[in-house]
């Protein structure tokens, strides 16, 4: 019976190398049919947590703010992004809301302290006490 293919020892040392790659001759490198994960959410969430406890630190001193509202837009970005993908592959969105409320309420109490601490150095200026 003659082979379909000229090599047959190349052909399985190439079959062999595949399989230990992770491929399979007959499956595709890239499956775009797989959900999406919560990695974004979770990722968001961290940011989130990191923001809250840099927020306490604030009020030691106010140059953390620019840093602070970076960091919770790019978690609501990230929020954003993963509720999307999620609704489009049909799977639930519980925790890229969850993530994109809690970045909107720390991005909301960020600027809270913030003009609340420009309020209270004004005040005290304004009686002549320096900080």
């Amino acid at each position: 019976m003659p082979s379909k293919h000229k090599d047959p020892l190349k052909y399985s040392y190439t079959k062999h190398r595949n399989t230990r790659a992770g491929n399979s001759i007959n499956q595709k490198s890239s499956n775009t049919n797989e959900p999406p994960g919560n990695g974004k959410a979770v990722a968001s969430i961290a940011i989130g947590i990191v923001s809250f406890v840099l927020i306490w630190f604030k009020l030691v001193t106010m140059f953390m703010a620019p840093i602070i509202t970076i960091m919770l837009i790019a978690g609501i970005w990230l929020s954003i992004s993963n509720k999307r993908d999620n609704e489009i592959h049909s799977h639930p969105t519980f925790l890229p809301t969850v993530a994109l409320m809690l970045n909107i309420v720390l991005l909301v109490l960020n600027f809270v302290t913030l003009i609340s601490y420009v309020a209270c150095t004004a005040c005290m200026s304004t009686i002549g006490l320096n900080l």
